[in-house]
Formats: C-alpha cells, structure tokens, sequence
C-alpha cells in the first residue's frame, strides 16, 4: 500500500524522453540559494543559455525567499528575476520568469530551475503533487531541483523521495555479460 507522499511517484514515464533531473540539498537555505544563482549565472554566461529560456517554478512562500536573496545575487551580473503569476507572461532579453506552477501548466521552458521543493508542502502536511508535478514536468532541457534538509517530515519525504529517484535513474545498470 502506498502512502500519501508516495503515490504520486507512481507515474508511468519513458526513460528516453525529457532530461533527467540534477537535485541539489543543502543544510541552509541561504547555500540553497547561492548556490541557484551559481548554477544560473554558469547557464547564461558560460554555457550560453538566455534568461528567457529559463523558467524559476516556486510553491508558495518560496516567492518572497526568490524577491529578497535571489534576486540581489542575480542583478550582480545583470539579470532580472521577474516574479509573475495569473497574467500573461512579460519576457525582456535580461529577465528571468519565476513563477508558480499553476500560471505555468501548459507552457514549456527549454530549463527549468525548481528552487524550495521542500516547500511543496500544505500547511497540513499534504504533499503539493499536482503542483510539483506540473513543475517537474515543464523543461526540455534541463531540470534542476533545489531544497534544503530538515524542515517538517513531509518536507523531509518530499527530499528523500527526489533524492532516491535522481539516485535510481543515475544507476549504471548492471549488465550480465556471462555467457549463460
């Protein structure tokens, strides 16, 4: 029987379509988010990408953790997070969207940056799967998840559940090569 937080992995999926998921967890939330900024600056200026064709999917609270930490961190090499949700969608050539996953069912990014996955909790302790779902689900490219450790038991199964799942698709298999 499976529990509430593991039935929503229970999906059929293919192993050769969409990218496989990079997951980061930190102690604090302030390394969380460093180390986003990081990975998002190496994206736009080393490897190219522009901050149009990436999307920020946050839940919740983690709106106000991206306006007042991440933001800062972004503008230092000229880059705009723009927090937008329930309109149409405003895309300048040095703006990055972050935004929920409800305002973004039915678009697609070629990256997608998941930052505070262990806030897609409810207050009740309910795993936010639909809405985590259609986060996971938007990138072409690139998807990178971010969370921190610790935090209510949900918190810490939604972690858990994501770290074990990039684990398993990151396996070698094992291959029998006797001749049996």
């Amino acid at each position: 029987m499976m529990t509430q937080f593991e039935d929503w992995m229970d999906v059929t999926f293919s192993q050769i379509e969409g990218p496989k998921p990079i997951f980061h967890c930190f102690d604090q939330r302030n390394h969380e988010v460093s180390a986003i900024a990081r990975h998002l600056r190496h994206l736009i200026e080393v490897d190219g990408i522009y901050p149009t064709d990436i999307c920020v999917i946050y839940n919740g609270g983690a709106g106000r953790i991206l306006e007042s930490q991440l933001a800062p961190k972004l503008a230092k090499f000229g880059v705009e997070l723009s927090l937008q949700k329930n309109q149409s969608f405003e895309r300048r050539a040095n703006t990055l969207l972050a935004t929920t996953p409800h305002s973004y069912k039915g678009y697609e990014s070629e990256v997608v940056i998941i930052p505070c996955v262990d806030l897609y909790v409810a207050p009740e302790g309910k795993l936010v799967a639909n809405g985590l779902y259609v986060a996971m689900t938007r990138a072409r490219s690139l998807l990178a998840i971010y969370g921190i450790n610790g935090g209510s038991e949900a918190s810490k199964r939604v972690t858990g559940s994501i770290a074990a799942c990039v684990a398993t698709q990151n396996a070698q298999p094992k291959i029998d090569l006797s001749d049996g």
